[in-house]
């Protein structure tokens, strides 16, 4: 089966929200995961940006939608609730998609909102390039190089998938950094 759509995770997402009333992102995205039955590859597909899996995007955008309409909510980082809202939505037994967020006012006015411009003009922002930390001006490593030698140690524990595009990315960053110096 395909990764599901948002629009396609909106109903088990907020049934699921209504049994458990809180729950993290990451125990909602393997309920989906489970709901419509993913292989480990569609569960492991990551985004193009190689930051996150395409299932975890979807779920978290999700809950996005839920909150925007007020039938979830995020009482820390990381987690989702159920709003009293989202409750009643749930007994009446509706299907919970895009076309019903969009009976709601909160929902809709999200919808409808244009991202801000900042440069609407051709104005040029000028930026300078970083200085040299003291460490590196003597010779010594710095605690960035620390950090990510600790970093390329903890590599083994990630998702294969991830943690490929990451090395390409960090190594990429770490190139222009250095053909700058």
């Amino acid at each position: 089966m395909p990764i599901p759509q948002i629009n396609e995770i909106l109903h088990p997402f907020m049934f699921n929200l209504a049994k458990l009333k809180e729950c993290s992102i990451r125990n909602m995205t393997e309920q989906m995961a489970i709901h419509f039955s993913l292989s480990e590859k569609e569960k492991g597909e990551i985004l193009p940006s190689g930051k996150e899996t395409i299932l975890r995007n979807r779920v978290g955008w999700a809950r996005t939608f839920l909150k925007k309409a007020g039938l979830a909510d995020s009482p820390i980082r990381g987690y989702v609730s159920i709003t009293q809202e989202g409750l009643q939505a749930v007994s009446l037994n509706r299907t919970i998609d895009i076309d019903y967020l969009e009976t709601i006012p909160s929902f809709v006015e999200f919808r409808n909102r244009r991202p801000k411009r900042h440069n609407k003009g051709k104005q040029q922002v000028e930026v300078t390039p970083p200085k040299k930390s003291m460490a590196s001006q003597n010779n010594r490593p710095d605690a960035t190089s620390d950090n990510f030698k600790l970093l390329l140690a903890k590599l083994p524990e990630f998702n294969p998938n991830w943690s490929e595009k990451a090395i390409e990315n960090w190594l990429e960053v770490f190139r222009r950094v250095s053909e700058k110096a």
